[in-house]
């Protein structure tokens, strides 16, 4: 990177905001914003939300990275994502404090309260953000270090248990990894093609199929109005998601089309200008449309859909398993070291006065805490698979007329759909080559 005069910049050295060449060093001056927002704190006045935001885009024009190879100081946000960040310090630092005193455990468990809080924000406004991934995994190295660091000595684990819930934890991040890696993203280059990708497509490889979808797309536009209302659109789920929630055979799908001249195709997805697959829908959080979609997972931060389900559900169980291991696991070592103890009361007191003890403790009441949220979700999961059915499907079948007749129809008997699902089948006897069932 260079500045203005074509001179590089060394490692400590940025462009700023006002595009003037700056040094770390120089991070603490100029704060006009910050200086004026704290006077206004301090003296009682209003800060104003603009003057917040200015604040907290000149901290991160400045707190920068330092690079090399003549890239310069780079913002954080631009190599990480920020919101990924507190959890770092703020997991392992709560679960040390809590294990101070029994009062402090208690009014620390308001802190998964408020990540709670600021999940159904998330759901609401439909953000990005890689927060509850960063707790996720932060989380599961806080229980591993507790349980390597005080649960192995204090209760005498055998190397071969500290082995076995090792190679858990590996294979949740390998199962994490490939969840992470694809969900089975529609390629909107290959619906542009000029060939069918799929019984939910309209268009063919002719001119004439050519200059249909063009017809198609002009009058979606001229429907909505302007183009600005293609994204407005978005906002509404029976407009986004209501026409390949079941899937339709490719027979009936022309039929439709050609009685519904001078309207869009109801599985045309507004905002990657196509029209989608069977049973395909869009995440308005990765702005995608994905094969099979089944939801977007934000402690995962990734879409779940055909290419990635399976390694999801495998991720659920190694997370519950090695959660319900470590749990019981402490809670034995507990047992045993207050089996002595005349009360309840008496052993709590004693499990606070020894500092492994307490954290033992404490981080037993996390697992209690997550793990049944965790089972709920795979019980979810197993329900929807044996039926053949999809999270964002079964969501949403209420809102279609003759949406819970076709519904039913997706079911092919448990073990069938459990076939499909582990060998991922399921699409070829869905879609396959356009003389699939009607479901």
């Amino acid at each position: 990177m260079k500045d203005e005069t074509g001179d590089p910049l060394c490692c400590c050295e940025f462009i700023n905001g006002n595009g003037e060449r700056s040094h770390l060093l120089a991070v603490f001056c100029d704060c006009e914003d910050l200086d004026e927002s704290c006077d206004r704190f301090f003296t009682g006045r209003d800060v104003g939300r603009d003057r917040v935001a200015a604040v907290k885009e000149t901290i991160l024009d400045r707190v920068r990275i330092p690079t090399f190879l003549g890239q310069g100081a780079r913002r954080i946000d631009e190599l990480v994502d920020t919101t990924a960040l507190p959890p770092l310090f703020v997991i392992p630092f709560w679960l040390y404090i809590a294990s101070f005193h029994v009062l402090l455990t208690a009014f620390s468990f308001i802190i998964p309260l408020g990540a709670v809080v600021y999940y159904l924000r998330v759901l609401k406004h439909k953000q990005r953000t890689q927060f509850f991934m960063s707790v996720t995994l932060v989380s599961i190295f806080s229980m591993y270090y507790v349980f390597s660091l005080y649960a192995v000595p204090i209760g005498d684990v055998s190397s071969v248990e500290h082995a076995a819930i090792s190679i858990n934890l590996l294979l949740f991040f390998g199962a994490f990894a490939m969840t992470k890696r694809a969900a089975g993203f529609v390629d909107c280059n290959q619906s542009s093609s000029g060939s069918s990708t799929g019984p939910g497509f309209v268009r063919d490889g002719s001119e004439s199929g050519g200059q249909r979808f063009a017809d198609i797309t002009h009058l979606h536009k001229r429907n909505n109005g302007s183009s600005n209302s293609l994204y407005e659109s978005e906002e509404s789920d029976s407009s986004l998601e209501r026409g390949p929630l079941i899937g339709q055979s490719q027979e009936n799908e022309q039929q439709r089309t050609n009685e519904t001249e001078g309207s869009i195709p109801t599985d045309w997805c507004n905002a990657c200008q196509m029209v989608k697959p069977a049973r395909a829908g869009h995440c308005r959080i990765c702005d995608r449309c994905v094969h099979r979609l089944d939801h977007h997972c934000v402690w995962l931060d990734c879409c779940i859909g055909r290419d990635n389900h399976r390694s999801f559900i495998i991720a659920l169980l190694l997370f519950f398993g090695g959660g319900c291991w470590g749990a019981g696991r402490g809670t034995y070592t507990l047992l045993v070291a207050t089996q002595y103890e005349e009360s309840f009361w008496t052993a709590l007191e004693y499990v606070f006065l020894a500092k492994g003890l307490s954290i033992i403790f404490v981080s037993i009441l996390y697992a209690l805490l997550v793990c049944p949220a965790v089972l709920a979700l795979l019980l979810q999961q197993f329900h929807l698979i044996t039926h053949n059915w999809t999270y964002r499907e079964r969501r949403l079948v209420t809102r279609q007329p003759g949406g819970r007749e076709r519904l039913m129809m997706l079911d092919k008997g448990a073990v069938t759909n459990w076939v499909n699902f582990i060998t991922n089948r399921g699409d070829l006897d869905e879609t396959g080559d356009g003389s699939s069932t009607v479901v």
